[in-house]
């Protein structure tokens, strides 16, 4: 009887949870099967977020909508990444903010700690190492890393068999 209890009382707290994770994306454009694991912030217009199908987002991911970011579908941003669409002018005195968007394609995995600047696009199918600077747009299929980011070797995709 008390095991029964402890399971009902764990099954509501999960299911809270869970809702309170999927309540903190409210009024951004995701699909159902969207994982969130742990906390992250969405900083700016949440409507200007739109989130694809199976992506999953990781502890300490930030997600800035100055302006729109796009996240494809079978996306996973690791633990601590940032995705920034503003950034302050230099030349330009007083200084102002200037947003630019983001679109990150399917299938693409962004190791922990990695930076993504305004204005930037994520191809297909590409993989970023952890702690990487990206500020440039990116090819389909590759493996980048570095601070700033760059192309490290072409990603030759086998089959899966089951």
């Amino acid at each position: 009887m008390i095991n029964k209890l402890i399971l009902l009382i764990l099954s509501r707290y999960y299911k809270f949870k869970l809702f309170y994770r999927k309540f903190k994306l409210f009024g951004i454009n995701y699909n159902s099967n969207i994982r969130i694991y742990g906390d992250i912030k969405i900083l700016g217009k949440r409507k200007n977020i739109t989130i694809g199908k199976n992506c999953s987002l990781n502890e300490g991911v930030l997600l800035h909508g100055g302006d729109k970011i796009f996240i494809g579908n079978n996306t996973t941003l690791s633990s601590n990444v940032l995705v920034h669409t503003g950034f302050l002018t230099m030349d330009i005195l007083p200084r102002t903010h200037i947003y630019k968007s983001i679109s990150i394609g399917n299938d693409v995995w962004i190791a922990s700690g990695v930076t993504i600047s305004a204005g930037v696009i994520i191809g297909d199918r590409v993989v970023i190492g952890a702690n990487s600077f990206v500020n440039k747009n990116l090819d389909e299929g590759y493996f980048y890393a570095g601070n700033p980011v760059k192309k490290i070797k072409k990603i030759i995709y086998k089959e899966w068999n089951k």
